[in-house]
């Protein structure tokens, strides 16, 4: 599966868990995965927000869900690799499966945040501007962007709230030459 994924999404996964999975896929003999993208919800809240904690715990239960299931620690752990214990393994699915669950409504809600997202303008056939981080075309003119010497429209996808900036530069508007800043 994370051969054939463009992006994964994941909770501290960039430095934990594609780690782990990389050591199996090279203890098995198994080549390196084909290129994906690490959309780390983790790096998300650590760049932008001062949270209590950035724990997936705290971060899930301070965006109004549920938080993660309780559990045994280590002793979990143990019971599945060391015993095959099929009660622990029924555990720890349930305990996974929320952590996936938990994650995808944090991922919607951390949408225009997140700085490295691919780009779902190379998925949607659209004439009209596309949001990058969520593929809608339902976007709206929202000012200019001038942190260049020539502008260029600036946009808000209506449906994640990402600012975007169009790919072409903006010489007029409504039939205005737009001033160039001045140089001293």
């Amino acid at each position: 599966m994370v051969n054939e994924a463009d992006s994964i999404i994941h909770y501290n996964g960039k430095a934990f868990d594609m780690k782990h999975l990389n050591r199996e896929f090279l203890l098995r003999d198994m080549p390196p995965p084909s290129p994906y993208t690490n959309i780390d919800l983790l790096t998300t809240v650590r760049q932008n927000f001062a949270m209590a904690s950035n724990k997936l715990e705290w971060v899930s239960i301070t965006l109004g869900y549920e938080g993660k299931i309780e559990h045994r620690g280590v002793q979990l752990w143990i019971d599945c690799q060391e015993f095959n214990d099929s009660k622990a393994w029924k555990e720890m699915k349930r305990y996974n499966i929320r952590d996936v669950t938990e994650m995808e409504p944090i991922y919607h809600d951390l949408l225009p945040w997140i700085k490295v997202h691919p780009n779902w303008g190379h998925y949607v056939d659209s004439d009209r501007p596309v949001c990058h981080n969520c593929g809608s075309t339902k976007v709206k003119k929202d000012g200019l962007e001038r942190r260049t010497v020539v502008p260029y429209q600036r946009y808000r996808c209506t449906e994640c709230h990402k600012p975007l900036r169009g790919r072409h530069k903006i010489k007029r508007v409504d039939g205005k030459k737009i001033p160039q800043p001045s140089t001293v």
